[in-house]
């Protein structure tokens, strides 16, 4: 085998004078490979172009403005995206159940919740439902078990990310916390590297969450308290709008919700999301969950995902002011309003006794209003929260119309001054009202 030629000093120097001559590789902004430049080729000018600055941020869903978006156009990320939860890559046209795990025991085994995932056959929105963050809230459980029951994928147009039971542990053990003792519902969208339950709530915002395009999470009232059905959002979002009116509830408060709620949390990382505000802690109710069932096919309604005509309430009434009312003694309570019940500022809510029977003090309404939630028990503390009104002042009329029966007009008769009937019986009216 020949040996390579030696180099000599001027070989060297003709190679160093050639390299010089070469123009150096472009570098991209900001970094990254680099690519040779074209040596002799002068390059194309761009020319004149409009640019979109929105292009130039971090993409991300756009917060809509005043009208709602046309239903029929589906944004491009969404006709061909995977869905993949779980390990699992969910095809169109259908209905799949997955075991997601989030967290694991003291014992070392696995702590995953039930996920049911029913992908249309044609393009539509994606909406997730969550029920039982607090875990002793089971109303809303037995909702999303009926709305799956009912939906098919060959019937709907988009996917439904549906979890009956988010809070496993506080599910199991019948409490509404996380086993570290914090609420699930303050700590959204949670922490990879964060405490147990902010550990938790990241797997399922990652999940469940944050692939979808809006959301529906379902609560009930407190331990021992009862909540008329009502649905809450951030009516400042024009999507939160849009699924709080839809839903159908008759009583809407327009509320941002406190930090580190999931549907605030939802909301801000742009998918707009309602709760439903109904019942008992630790119970089924019939009347509750027909209601969440009809105000979800309602949502899908409004979306076009579901086919059919929405099912619109007697009234709708939107505020902003609502507030507890307290007791100022100790003592054995006695209310005599429920939810739903309509009382006017002044009017005696409630009696406080003492076990002798002796009147220790009265709770009068604060203003005029309707009661949309009542503690269910009687032994209380001074501050202790009697019930929770929210205020009415177009809309009296109406809700006293609908739910004061002596309130409807027989044969001419003025029920209280000031009384028009203002539309056919039966007719829906929604006027907001800023309270």
């Amino acid at each position: 085998m020949a040996n390579p030629p030696v180099r000599g000093k001027d070989d060297k120097r003709r190679e160093r004078a050639d390299q010089a001559s070469t123009p150096a590789p472009e570098r991209k902004k900001g970094g990254g490979k680099t690519r040779p430049a074209e040596s002799g080729v002068a390059p194309k000018s761009p020319g004149k172009k409009i640019i979109d600055k929105s292009d130039t941020k971090k993409k991300g869903r756009k917060r809509t403005s005043g009208k709602s978006p046309n239903k029929d156009i589906i944004p491009k990320s969404r006709k061909r995206s995977p869905i993949r939860i779980g390990g699992r890559t969910i095809p169109p046209g259908t209905k799949s159940e997955i075991h997601l795990k989030v967290s694991e025991h003291y014992t070392a085994q696995k702590v995953d919740i039930p996920v049911t995932v029913i992908r249309g056959r044609r393009a539509g929105p994606r909406l997730f439902l969550t029920a039982a963050v607090h875990g002793d809230e089971v109303n809303g459980v037995q909702i999303i078990r009926e709305v799956i029951d009912q939906i098919e994928a060959e019937t709907i147009r988009g996917t439904i990310i549906a979890a009956p039971v988010v809070n496993r542990f506080g599910f199991v053990s019948h409490s509404r916390y996380m086993p570290d003792r914090r609420d699930l519902n303050r700590v959204f969208p949670g922490d990879p590297k964060g405490n147990t339950s902010q550990r938790y709530a990241h797997n399922v915002f990652k999940h469940i969450i944050n692939p979808c395009d809006y959301g529906i999470d379902l609560h009930t009232a407190g331990y021992q308290r009862h909540n008329l059905p009502q649905v809450r959002g951030d009516m400042s979002n024009d999507e939160v709008r849009r699924l709080a009116k839809a839903f159908g509830a008759e009583v809407i408060l327009d509320k941002r919700g406190a930090k580190g709620t999931l549907r605030q949390v939802a909301t801000d990382h742009g998918v707009p999301t309602i709760i439903y505000e109904a019942g008992e802690t630790f119970r089924f109710q019939r009347d509750v969950i027909s209601q969440g069932v009809t105000g979800i096919l309602n949502v899908m309604r409004e979306l076009n995902m579901l086919a059919g005509e929405p099912v619109r309430p007697r009234y709708q009434v939107i505020t902003k002011t609502s507030a507890w009312v307290r007791t100022d003694h100790g003592g054995l309570m006695e209310t005599f309003v429920q939810a739903g019940s309509v009382v006017h500022k002044g009017e005696l809510i409630g009696i406080i006794t003492n076990p002798f029977g002796q009147e220790r003090g009265q709770i009068l309404a604060p203003f005029t209003g309707i009661v949309v939630g009542v503690t269910l028990l009687p032994m209380v503390n001074p501050g202790a929260p009697i019930c929770h009104m929210v205020k009415l002042k177009k809309t009296l009329r109406t809700v006293r119309e609908h739910v004061v029966p002596e309130s409807v007009p027989i044969e001419g008769e003025v029920p209280f001054p000031g009384f028009t009937p203002t539309r056919a019986p039966g007719e829906p009216e929604e006027e907001e009202i800023e309270g």
